[in-house]
């Protein structure tokens, strides 16, 4: 099994974002936000919309951890939604204040 500093997981770590167990996607998109590869951040910004708040945060938190600047309004949409109040702090991380 590769590392997690191999990035020749970004693409199996991309399809693992649409699982249907939830705690997968979740660990899928701590897992992209550790890679730092930019190549995640449009399925991350998907996954924003998962229907399970853990999944949805470690999302926001994986595209604060991507540091791209596109992330931006979507996390600023998902700051409207109540279970996605999480959002902000990794605006955050991406927007220097």
């Amino acid at each position: 099994m590769p590392c997690l500093h191999d990035r020749s997981v970004v693409p199996f770590l991309i399809k693992t974002l649409s699982d249907s167990y939830e705690k997968v996607r979740k660990e899928a998109a701590r897992a992209l936000g550790y890679l730092r590869d930019t190549s995640a951040a449009p399925h991350l910004i998907e996954a924003l919309s998962d229907p399970h708040g853990d999944a949805r945060r470690e999302a926001a938190a994986a595209l604060g951890e991507l540091a791209n600047k596109c992330a931006v309004p979507a996390l600023i949409k998902a700051l409207s939604d109540p279970g996605r109040g999480c959002a902000g702090r990794f605006c955050v991380r991406i927007i220097p204040m």
